[in-house]
Formats: structure tokens, sequence, C-alpha cells
């Protein structure tokens, strides 16, 4: 069975480690009052252990240790109930222990403007600046002076030259108004050119338009012609086809005309033979008979005749 004792060793224990009173209480099986009053004393405890301790360790000691512990001279002054004289000494010993010689020697040589320093190192690294920035910053406070000089100059020659500056200002004025004058000009002529472009393309594309008008009514009165040159020839050729049924009845009639005539002359010829017998001997053939006007146009017929038919074939032949 555990004892009272070794209770609260293990709740000391267990607090050391962080524990929650309900871990505890779980553990351990003890009330949270007993937790209370064990940890009160293991604190009571503990503090007289540090104050013991701290008894023990030498101002010094304790001064380095604070300054170790990033604690301001005023700190380490009050906690230890130091003279500033003192406090100033141990912090030159934490220095010089932690290599800081350079850091003592500006101490000493800034004296009382340390505050100022110190001010001013607090604005720089509020500001967010860099050691080069902070050089830079330097090196045109050096310039400083010169800068104003300068300045002064120029505005002396300023002064000296504000008549023809105001010069100056005048003629660029009267510059701009000019260009504005020109810029304006410029502008109505394009505007002009502009309306006059568009005035013939207007009249171009209205040419356009009725020459393609036209064009179509001379295409679509092209596209008749075939038709109606197709169509007279049609006609004609219906009348030659007439003049030549006419002319193949006459020449019919007229060639039954010419085979009586033909009968009739070949019955006179016989009789004439008969009758009047005439021979040449000297050219070797008989005289033909002379025919009457009657007889030629009689026997020119057929000729007529085939002419028609070779200009009817022609026409057939092109497709009419």
């Amino acid at each position: 069975m555990v004892n009272s004792s070794d209770k609260e060793e293990a709740t000391r224990e267990l607090l050391r480690q962080k524990k929650s009173y309900s871990e505890i209480e779980q553990q351990l099986s003890v009330s949270s009052r007993d937790i209370s009053h064990t940890k009160k004393r293991y604190e009571e405890r503990k503090k007289v252990e540090e104050e013991q301790n701290k008894i023990q360790i030498s101002k010094t000691s304790q001064a380095l240790k604070l300054f170790e512990q990033a604690n301001t001279s005023v700190q380490v002054a009050i906690e230890l109930d130091l003279e500033p004289d003192e406090t100033d000494i141990l912090y030159k010993v934490y220095c010089r222990m932690n290599g800081r010689t350079k850091l003592n020697e500006i101490y000493d040589k800034l004296g009382d403007k340390l505050f100022v320093f110190i001010g001013l190192y607090e604005h720089i690294e509020k500001e967010g600046m860099g050691i080069r920035q902070v050089v830079n910053l330097f090196k045109i406070a050096e310039e400083i002076p010169n800068l104003e000089a300068r300045y002064q100059r120029i505005k002396d020659d300023i002064d000296l030259d504000e008549p023809r500056i105001l010069n100056l200002i005048k003629q660029k004025v009267s510059l701009s108004e000019e260009l504005t004058s020109m810029r304006e000009e410029i502008q109505s002529f394009r505007e002009y050119e502009n309306n006059q472009l568009k005035s013939m393309q207007e009249e171009l594309a209205s040419a356009r338009e009725q020459s393609n008008i036209e064009l179509n009514k001379q295409k679509e009165s092209l596209a008749h012609e075939p038709d109606k040159y197709k169509a007279s020839l049609t006609i004609e050729l219906k009348s030659l086809q007439i003049d030549i049924d006419n002319l193949k009845q006459e020449e019919q009639r007229l060639t039954t005309s010419v085979e009586r005539l033909t009968n009739e002359e070949l019955e006179i010829l016989k009789r004439r033979k008969q009758q009047e017998p005439y021979i040449q001997p000297q050219l070797g053939y008989q005289e033909r008979p002379i025919l009457s006007e009657e007889e030629q146009r009689i026997l020119a017929i057929p000729i007529i005749c085939n002419n028609w038919e070779s200009k009817w074939g022609e026409l057939m032949s092109r497709g009419l």
C-alpha cells in the first residue's frame, strides 16, 4: 500500500511533468484538494531553494548571468541593488569576456551621447534600414552643404535668366497656338478629303450598279437572240421547204413536159434527118439543132432544183 509521503512525491513528479489534475487523480487516486496542497508546498520549497541558490551566487556572477539574459544595466542594478558605477564596471567586464572590447571603447567615447546613439540606432531599426543605406545617408548628409551651394547658384542663374525664360515661354505659347491651328486645318482638310473620297466611292458604286444592270440586260438580250434567230431561220426554212416542194412539183410537171418535148424533138430530128440530111465531112460531126427559149428554160429546171436541194442540205447540216 502506498503511503502519503510516496503519493506526495509522485504528485510532485507529475506536476513537474505538467500533468493535469484529472490525470493525476486517475493515476494516484488522490483528490484535487490534496494535489493543490502538494503543489503549493512544492512551489514554496522551490522558491526557498532558489533564494538559497541566489544568496550563494556572488553578485558578480548574478550580474553576468542577468547581462547574458539580455537585461539592461538599469534592470541589473535594480535586481542586485548595485550602484551605477559598479553596474557600469560589471557590464564592461561582461563585454570584455564576450570579446566586445570595441564596444567598450565606443561606449567610453560616447559618454553622455550614448542615449543619442541608441536613439539613432532604434530609429534606423524601426525604419528597416541596412548598413549600406545608413552609409549612403551619411554620405548624402556630407553633400548637403555642396547641394545647398549648388541650389543657390542655380537660383541665381534662374533669376538672371528669368526675362529670357519668360520670352521663351511666350514663344512656346505662340508656337503651340500655331500648331493647334495647323492641326485644325489638317483635320479639316482630312475631313474634306474623306467626304470627297466617300462621294467618289458612292458614284463608283452607282456606276458599277448601273453597269451591272446594263450587262444583265445585254445578257438577257443575248440569251434570247439565239431563240429569235432560230425562230427566224425556222420560218425561213419552212418557207424554203414550201418553195422546194413547189419547185419539186414544178420539176415534176416540167419533167413531164421535157419528156414530152424530148420525144417531140426526137421526132422532129428524125423527120429532119429523113428530109434534109446535113453532112459536113470536113468537120466530122452533125450540127446540133437550135433549141427554142422555152426548151432551154425547161432543160435548166433540174439544175435549179439541184441548187435548192444543196442549199437545203447545208442548212440541215448546221442543225437548223
